[in-house]
């Protein structure tokens, strides 16, 4: 790690990336794991997730956790259940899936917060 001038620094990834949210529905007790991804193209690529995040994911959502992956595509949000991900290839024939397809999965904002769990 190296510090920069105003207030910044560069660093380096010295282990394989995780999902960036493990929690618990206080209500449930159900797992939730979820992966943030941004990208100005219209689609979701499959190819963003790690190998390890998608390990990760699978073993969670086999499980029995809420999986997913909470993208931005070209300035919409997006919920995306793991499980499309991890059938996109077996019902569309493809490692991604298109922001037209994905428009059931679009999250709303409340009070600047994105609404994503229900």
């Amino acid at each position: 790690m190296k510090k920069e001038s105003k207030g910044q620094f560069k660093g380096q990834f010295i282990n394989n990336a995780q999902p960036d949210f493990f929690g618990i529905n206080l209500k449930t007790g159900q797992s939730i794991v979820f992966e943030a991804k941004y990208t100005t193209d219209n689609k979701f690529k499959n190819s963003v997730i790690s190998k390890e995040q998608y390990k990760t994911l699978d073993i969670y959502y086999n499980a029995g956790a809420y999986v997913g992956v909470c993208t931005c595509l070209d300035k919409d949000y997006y919920f995306i259940p793991f499980k499309e991900i991890k059938e996109a290839k077996q019902n569309k024939g493809r490692q991604y899936l298109l922001k037209e397809e994905l428009e059931q999965y679009r999250l709303n904002f409340y009070k600047g917060a994105l609404l994503f769990l229900g």
